[in-house]
């Protein structure tokens, strides 16, 4: 009786080999990116017997003139139709089928015809590890916004893919974190990318009023190879799609190339303008779009820094009248331009001031650092400063004070001293010369 048991279940076991495959399957994408969405196209159907298994796929599928194609050109596989069931074609391979090459080149071709294709099932990676599910078995091509997985697979259970690409990061740099109205900023972003995208990249950026941009000044590179014009555009003004600056959109066909941690780099000059002293410093935020998704941003500070100059006497009475110029730590004159109520440095096409007037005034919109007023003029009645007063510009609210001292007058030509000496002098003149005339007189009456 256990033999005959036996034998039942062997050949159950055989019946359900043989029966179609018809089930659910799973598919599982492991290092799946956060916020990617992952798509399966079904391709083939299939039956399973064992380890044979049929692939077929009907002239009304989306993808069949893509595989008919494909099939004609390549010569690795054929499409035989069906006696009886015209709409249903066998795919069979030829003597050119190559293990090894088929699956990546079959997902590559299938790849580039995707678009407008509509995927069988689909999922949105949360963290880690993504699953979907298949309503029935079949022959699946598995891409995400990435960039494609160019994965094909039997779905008959449950598999399991490995994202091989990674999100693309970017990083901002600024050639310094301080800067003087008037100067240029020299940015640099860089572009890591994860791997051969599916989707363009298009770098947003976006500067505070502080700054304006020097359209003419880009430059994209891979190391220190200029990347071709051909591969992205540059687009400012009307052209850009959202509240930036300016964008650079790398083309598709150009994204699919890239190898992971392939870094580009991208450089331009901005020039630090008056409002940077309004907004006290100015930002600059770039962001990186790829398929629906935004990278974390990445965003550059540039801070300036001012000061109160006051002119003051010994008494702490506030003068008036004294004139200065300013000098950085290379010795090289800061060329001022009065904004109102204060001085800031020149910018282009303007005429600088010859110095600043004290009192009491401020000089806003400088970079950080240390400079040098010079005392050109002092107020009337004062005397002029022999030496530079340091200026340390590395922190806020500076208030320099300068002080000027005077002395008491000089004695000066026609003063009393000199009457009084000139009066003695000409009384002894003459009292010399009454003596002199005396003298001779009693000298003839001798005679």
């Amino acid at each position: 009786m256990k033999k005959i048991l036996n034998y039942l279940v062997a050949i159950a076991l055989v019946m359900f080999q043989l029966l179609p495959v018809a089930n659910a399957a799973s598919i599982t994408i492991d290092n799946s990116v956060v916020g990617q969405e992952y798509k399966a196209y079904k391709i083939f159907d299939v039956t399973r017997a064992g380890d044979s298994y049929a692939y077929s796929i009907k002239s009304t599928n989306e993808w069949f003139a893509d595989v008919q194609e494909y099939a004609t050109s390549r010569g690795t596989i054929e499409l035989e139709e069906v006696v009886g069931e015209p709409s249903k074609y066998v795919v069979k391979r030829t003597e050119t089928f190559d293990e090894e090459t088929f699956a990546t080149d079959f997902a590559e071709y299938l790849n580039g015809r995707k678009e407008n294709k509509t995927e069988t099932a689909k999922a949105t990676a949360a963290e880690g590890t993504t699953e979907t599910t298949v309503s029935e078995a079949g022959y699946y091509f598995v891409d995400s916004s990435l960039g494609a997985l160019c994965i094909l697979h039997t779905a008959a259970d449950a598999f399991t893919l490995a994202e091989k690409n990674a999100e693309p990061t970017i990083k901002k740099e600024a050639s310094q974190d301080s800067a003087s109205v008037g100067d240029t900023i020299t940015f640099t972003i860089t572009i890591t990318a994860g791997g051969a995208a599916d989707t363009s990249y298009i770098l947003h950026d976006k500067m505070t009023d502080g700054l304006d941009l020097n359209e003419n000044t880009f430059t994209v590179k891979i190391g220190e190879t200029a990347v071709e014009a051909e591969n992205y555009e540059i687009k400012t003004g009307e052209k850009v799609t959202d509240d930036c600056t300016f964008e650079i959109e790398f083309k598709k066909e150009y994204t699919a190339t890239l190898n992971k941690n392939t870094v580009i780099t991208v450089t331009y000059t901005a020039t630090v303008n008056e409002e940077a002293i309004v907004t006290d410093g100015v930002t600059n935020n770039a962001t990186l779009q790829y398929g629906n998704t935004t990278s974390q941003s990445s965003t550059t500070e540039i801070t300036n820094f001012d000061f109160d100059l006051v002119k003051i006497n010994e008494a702490k009475e506030e003068l008036n009248g004294a004139q200065f110029k300013l000098y950085d730590s290379q010795d090289k004159e800061v060329k001022l331009i009065k904004d109102g109520d204060f001085y800031r440095p020149v910018q282009e096409g303007e005429t600088a001031v010859p110095y600043i007037e004290a009192g009491s005034v401020s000089i806003k919109g400088l970079a950080s650092g240390t400079y040098y007023l010079e005392e050109t003029k002092a107020p009337d009645g004062y005397n002029q400063l022999t030496e530079r007063k340091e200026v340390d510009l590395n922190n806020k609210d500076n208030a320099i004070t300068v002080v000027n001292t005077t002395g008491s007058q000089l004695p000066h030509t026609g003063g009393m001293g000199t009457v009084l000496f000139i009066t003695i002098g000409s009384i002894m003149v003459l009292g010399f010369g009454v003596l002199l005339v005396t003298k001779l007189r009693l000298s003839k009456m001798s005679i």
